[in-house]
């Protein structure tokens, strides 16, 4: 149910986005155990786990619950930035799968889009910088 942006659930943990209040009806949860509950979480805080995660909803969903589990009941930016890089460190290995089998232009490629090139990446001079070799590359 639904009701001011609060979700509640009876048999689920819920979250409200505003304050985003967090209340959990199931001691099954994982991080029960060490009474890890938040009351509190600032809009700014709850955009950046979005932003970070570009609204992908599993990686938001997982990178709100390694937050919460570090809430103690406020959520502060400390913890969000651990709970990055836990993320990261927990899917490093399907990262590091994905980049092995890259050719070396892709590889290349994700450099460039890193680096900030958006558009222009057939121009001469950023398939030379980047080892691109030809615009079929890109």
């Amino acid at each position: 149910m639904k009701e001011n942006n609060v979700v509640k659930s009876e048999t689920k943990d819920a979250l409200s986005f505003g304050s985003l209040s967090h209340t959990a009806a199931s001691s099954s949860h994982p991080c029960d155990r060490v009474s890890c509950r938040w009351s509190n979480i600032e809009e700014k805080q709850a955009l950046k786990i979005c932003q970070v995660s570009e609204n992908l909803s599993s990686l938001v969903q997982h990178l709100a619950w390694l937050t919460w589990c570090k809430a103690s009941p406020e959520v502060t930016d400390q913890m969000i930035e651990q709970a990055i890089d836990e993320l990261l460190d927990q899917n490093h290995l399907f990262y590091q799968r994905d980049m092995e089998t890259m050719t070396v232009y892709q590889k290349n490629f994700l450099i460039a889009v890193a680096n900030g090139i958006n558009s222009g990446l057939s121009r001469r001079e950023v398939l030379n910088e980047y080892h691109l070799e030809s615009s079929a590359n890109v």
